[in-house]
């Protein structure tokens, strides 16, 4: 299974966290804070950068890739 940001979703909304950076508190997307219960979707790149997203972005955003 492959998960892909839906075709009508904008790039440009997404707050990339760096490799070397601190591990995000907060939705790459929308800014929500994360809970201490919550298990947020990482995505990353090949380089090293990653996206963290709320549950709620997810359902909006994310989509299984064929």
């Amino acid at each position: 299974m492959k998960l892909g940001f839906r075709r009508d979703f904008d790039p440009t909304l997404l707050s990339w966290g760096g490799p070397d950076e601190p591990v995000a508190e907060e939705c790459s997307i929308c800014d929500a804070a994360f809970a201490e219960e919550d298990v947020p979707l990482i995505m990353w790149r090949e380089d090293g950068w990653c996206v963290r997203l709320c549950d709620a972005c997810v359902k909006r955003w994310i989509e299984v890739k064929r």
